[in-house]
């Protein structure tokens, strides 16, 4: 991954999202291990599943024995922002699919 990464590994958030300013990396690390609500900033969403989040869905489904999951994406860089997380969410366990820009994970089926 390039330097315009940096943004999401070593740049600090604005105090306003958060205000001991973690890196974007950091915050939501973090909102996943003490299990936190993520900032609407990060635009936490659902997606429509490609071939790549079907096979990951069915892995994670394997592996759980739940059904009906969901696959996410978070932008580290706010609503319109190019850097994703594609994850998804279980009672017990955040399984984390890919990172990546939205060309990365849009053409990487």
């Amino acid at each position: 991954m390039g330097a315009q990464w940096g943004r999401v590994f070593k740049r600090p958030l604005p105090k306003e999202i958060d205000p001991e300013e973690h890196t974007p990396w950091e915050y939501i690390k973090n909102c996943f291990i003490d299990d936190k609500q993520i900032n609407d900033y990060f635009y936490p969403h659902k997606i429509e599943t490609d071939k790549h989040s079907a096979k990951i869905l069915r892995n994670v489904e394997h592996q759980t024995g739940l059904k009906n999951l969901q696959v996410w994406w978070l932008h580290f860089d706010g609503h319109n922002g190019n850097h994703l997380l594609e994850y998804v969410v279980t009672p017990s366990i955040i399984y984390l699919s890919r990172i990546g820009t939205h060309n990365d994970l849009m053409n990487n089926n």
